[in-house]
């Protein structure tokens, strides 16, 4: 979907900035970002996309791996860094862009990139970027002053689609057969991108879906099929999804008092605090984390916090969570568990949908 990130982001490198940091929580959109940019800019005469990966070895011995891998060159990591020097200073031709997505702090891509800003770089030389918290790649650990990167970056944030990307995303699903009822534009809820997509991902799994006579009308505001669309989706992942209600438990059964940003960030995504988890849910953090699945990150509030990074699967595992957990109380006390649910979901991200599932 046309996201105004991306054309601030291509403006950014247009002007000549050296790191632009498109900063997002997980699935906000922020690998789609990176691959519009290289679309949009396939035929440019100022800008040529070079796409890599956070993860891997580091960005010199990255780009010497792609080279051998792709055009036989035999270069070792100093060979890139003299090579990325002159092609800095380019007087021809459009400015390099590296285009690399999902970077974490500490990582052997991280330390190349600090040491890539402290080169003596040209101006036809552009980085652009995406993490879940650039404060950790652009301030020191003192958290005062800032990195050689942080000197010279320009911060994008990218969330949940505006008003006018959500009706462009209308308007590209409606292509595809997905089309909204009246008043959907208002939802907040379908604003989410990690929403869109597990509704399209479940979409074209319906054979009648690919008849050209049919198309998929969805309700003004989101419901109970987005809990349903998200247990087809992985329902056979099994490891995930008990790492998942491990952290789910321990979520719900946190009632410690929150700052005020740390209640804000939990409204707006799944947010967990670290210290809530038990003994078995660290074990399973430690596994989730090693696949990508869930982030870990110390929240502005002072809070060691969790983010899982596939929202409609901690979402599905929440919901049953919240339902187990209120059958338990019904036995008990039926009244006492109907206020426990709303008062323990009312400040959570999607918390309606959560206890709607956990009723139903």
């Amino acid at each position: 979907f046309p996201r105004t990130s991306t054309f601030d982001a291509i403006k950014s490198a247009q002007a000549g900035t050296t790191f632009t940091i498109v900063e997002g929580m997980a699935q906000s959109g922020k690998s789609s970002c990176l691959r519009a940019i290289s679309l949009y800019t396939k035929d440019s005469e100022d800008l040529a996309v070079l796409m890599l990966q956070g993860s891997g070895p580091g960005l010199f011995q990255s780009l010497a791996n792609l080279f051998a891998a792709e055009l036989e060159w035999n270069l070792n990591a100093n060979d890139v860094r003299q090579w990325l020097r002159r092609m800095s200073i380019e007087n021809g031709g459009p400015a390099l862009v590296l285009a690399i997505d999902d970077i974490e702090p500490g990582t052997l891509m991280a330390t190349d990139l600090e040491e890539l800003s402290s080169l003596r770089l040209g101006n036809k030389l552009n980085v652009i970027l995406t993490t879940v918290n650039a404060e950790r790649l652009v301030k020191a650990p003192n958290g005062r002053t800032k990195t050689a990167m942080g000197k010279r970056a320009n911060i994008i944030k990218i969330g949940p689609l505006t008003l006018n990307e959500f009706k462009s995303a209308q308007e590209e699903l409606s292509d595809l057969k997905i089309c909204f009822q009246q008043g959907a534009e208002y939802s907040e809820d379908y604003r989410a991108p990690w929403v869109l997509r597990t509704i399209y991902d479940d979409a074209i799994r319906y054979p009648r879906f690919n008849e050209p006579d049919c198309i998929l009308l969805l309700s003004p505001s989101l419901g109970l099929e987005l809990v349903e669309a998200a247990r087809r989706s992985y329902k056979n992942q099994t490891d995930l999804l008990r790492g998942y209600r491990l952290i789910a438990r321990c979520a719900l059964a946190d009632v410690e008092a929150r700052s005020a940003e740390l209640s804000l960030a939990e409204a707006n995504g799944f947010v967990v605090r670290q210290d809530a988890l038990s003994e078995e849910a660290r074990q399973a953090v430690a596994e989730l984390k090693s696949k990508g699945v869930v982030y870990t990150y110390r929240h502005s509030s002072g809070e060691d916090v969790i983010v899982p990074t596939i929202p409609a699967a901690f979402l599905s595992e929440l919901a049953d969570a919240a339902g187990s957990e209120l059958g338990r109380r019904s036995e008990i006390d039926p009244k006492e568990a109907g206020t426990w649910l709303g008062n323990r979901l009312a400040t959570i991200y999607l918390g309606d949908l959560v206890g709607a599932q956990a009723i139903r």
